[in-house]
């Protein structure tokens, strides 16, 4: 019996020792076991609060919900840029959290406070905007924007402004764009811009436009284009202008086209133009248009040209233009017109013209006119001629008069032709 309680008694010793030394188990070199881990939390021996969570830990909201999802679609790659922490939750909704602790939220996004704050970025810190943020800022986020900031944006982000919210930008917004981003706008953001606001773009960027987008501006918006940044137009975005958006243009904008892009307008547009706005073409303007546009042009319009600018026409644009439009020409219009120009006429321009206007036209022209186009002349018209002029007619012109239309000279009229003329007379 004794010997059996030794046994026992040995058992339990040889357990308890093994039990403490694994439990207890120094390091191989000795000294203090470790620390508890970083994230572990042990109880104050003297009491108190557990100490805050880490910075980059997550807490659970009081209310509820789940934590952030780092698998999120909409949110972006991590990065140092501060602006690839803006999405398009964040910018739908001012209140919404960062998706991405390695995405802190930029200068003026602050989720307690009121949220997305346009007004605190600058043309260094939009540079980082994303397609998907840049489609979801609305007009009147835009329109917060300060006008600095938008020199910061590129052609590429500019193709990415939602249509809709573009009408959001102010004049002095736009002013701020760099010339070069310009290509970057599409039609459907064009016909979406605040009329008054495009007063803000200057000849350099309007220089930059796609051509192709120029049929988005309307009638109003045009009649807000600042005259000076006329120059800017090329004659590939001319021709791309709606024909009747072009009515918007006034005589300072007309004045300041640049003459060789008058080339650009076709015929549906020229018939568009407001007839007041024509006064503002010069002579180098007029020298360039197609001939074949001259048709577009009313009597109304032509009433309405410089008289000095119509020098300008050549006998090939003067040779389109649609016979009714003819008695819209004045006097001293007639009086400009060049010379080897009025060789463009033909018997039904001629027989549309104005009697008062014929006074305006000079010997030299006379000598250049058509004999063929000399049928259109009447007896109204005939006996308006400055008898000054009469020696301008040569005999293959007088052979061609109406016989009808003769009989509007006059003696001092007769007495002025030149006797080789009169062989002419039949």
């Amino acid at each position: 019996m004794k010997k059996r309680m030794t046994s026992i008694i040995f058992i339990l010793t040889l357990t308890i020792f093994c039990a403490v030394g694994f439990a207890e188990e120094p390091p191989p070199g000795g000294g203090a076991p470790p620390p508890p881990p970083a994230d572990s939390y042990t109880p104050d021996p003297g009491g108190g609060a557990p100490p805050p969570p880490p910075a980059d830990s997550y807490t659970p909201d009081p209310g509820g919900g789940a934590p952030p999802s780092v698998d999120d679609p909409n949110s972006p790659p991590p990065g140092d840029d501060k602006m690839t922490g803006i999405t398009t939750p964040q910018v739908n909704d001012p209140n919404a959290p960062p998706l991405d602790v390695n995405n802190p939220p930029p200068d003026g996004f602050d989720p307690m406070a009121g949220g997305f704050d346009p007004t605190q970025f600058d043309k260094d810190n939009v540079t980082g905007f994303g397609t998907d943020a840049l489609n979801n800022i609305t007009s009147d986020q835009w329109n917060n924007f300060d006008p600095n900031a938008m020199a910061g944006f590129d052609k590429d982000q500019i193709s990415n402004f939602d249509p809709n919210a573009v009408a959001g930008f102010d004049k002095d917004q736009m002013a701020m764009f760099d010339p070069n981003v310009m290509a970057g706008f599409d039609k459907d953001q064009i016909s979406n811009f605040d009329p008054n606001a495009v007063a803000g773009f200057d000849k350099d960027q309007m220089a930059k436009f796609d051509p192709n987008v120029m049929a988005g501006f309307d009638k109003d918006q045009i009649a807000n284009f600042d005259p000076n940044a006329m120059a800017g137009f090329d004659k590939d975005q001319i021709s791309n202008f709606d024909p009747n958006a072009v009515a918007g243009f006034d005589k300072d904008q007309m004045a300041m086209f640049d003459p060789n892009v008058m080339a650009g307008f076709d015929k549906d547009q020229i018939s568009n133009f407001d007839p007041n706005a024509v006064a503002g073409f010069d002579k180098d303007q007029m020298a360039k248009f197609d001939p074949n546009v001259m048709a577009g042009f009313d009597k109304n319009q032509i009433g309405n040209f410089d008289p000095n600018a119509v020098a300008g026409f050549d006998k090939a644009q003067m040779a389109m233009f649609d016979p009714t439009v003819m008695a819209g020409f004045d006097k001293s219009q007639v009086a400009n017109f060049d010379p080897s120009a009025v060789a463009g006429f033909d018997k039904d321009q001629i027989a549309k013209f104005d009697p008062k206007a014929m006074a305006g036209f000079n010997k030299d022209q006379m000598a250049m006119f058509d004999p063929n186009a000399m049928g259109g002349f009447d007896k109204d018209q005939m006996a308006m001629f400055d008898p000054n002029v009469m020696a301008g007619f040569d005999k293959s012109q007088v052979a061609n008069f109406d016989p009808n239309a003769v009989a509007g000279f006059d003696k001092d009229q007769v007495a002025m032709f030149d006797p080789n003329a009169v062989g002419g007379f039949n």
